[in-house]
């Protein structure tokens, strides 16, 4: 009887063409942003490569590293899949179609003057992401909102970097210092 859990199962059988595949449709359909909540959506709840726990876990860990944090964890995960190959299948499928329309739509929008219309598509673009994004964050976190100690950790999160514009290093290290001192004391109360 095998005793691999379900997702190591379906992460052995995935191949560095699949990877790039995976993150090329989400860099396709992530336009104005969210590309997190894609990147959820094709590995976890689609291909169904990771558990949403697993998931939030890497993502925890690539917001912590320097860089941006979709391309750690497309090295994150196309390395776990695949190692050094799959990471690299993941980020070319998540930049090659994004870097082409970027530096062709760049282009033609310096050669052609700036233009009120875009402006004003780009705005609504931008709502859109960050709509998304919010959205994503209440959807990924849905079984841990039950649990106070993280809901204080996040709304700390929230406060201290969007109102009070606290270094994202300084906050993560904090929360991560904080959830471990109180998530030690909650289980040594247990």
């Amino acid at each position: 009887m095998d005793t691999t859990p379900p997702t190591e199962r379906r992460a052995a059988q995935v191949t560095p063409l699949a990877i790039f595949l995976a993150f090329a449709k989400v860099s396709v359909v992530s336009v104005g942003g969210g590309t997190t909540v894609w990147v959820r959506e094709v590995v976890v709840r689609e291909r169904k490569w990771m558990t949403n726990e697993e998931f939030l876990e890497g993502r925890g860990l690539c917001q912590f590293l320097p860089g941006a944090n979709n391309l750690n964890f497309a090295v994150y995960a196309g390395s776990r899949f695949c190692g050094p190959i799959g990471a690299l299948a993941a980020i070319l499928g998540l930049t090659t179609l994004p870097f082409i329309l970027v530096v062709g739509l760049t282009m033609a929008y310096l050669h052609s003057g700036k233009v009120h219309t875009v402006d004003r598509l780009l705005a609504g673009m931008g709502a859109a992401a960050v709509g998304a994004t919010f959205g994503a964050g209440i959807d990924m976190s849905k079984d841990r909102l039950k649990d106070p100690l993280f809901c204080l950790l996040a709304a700390g999160v929230i406060v201290a970097v969007g109102a009070y514009r606290v270094n994202m290093l300084t906050v993560a290290l904090l929360a991560v210092l904080a959830g471990t001192a109180l998530y030690v004391l909650k289980s040594r109360r247990s």
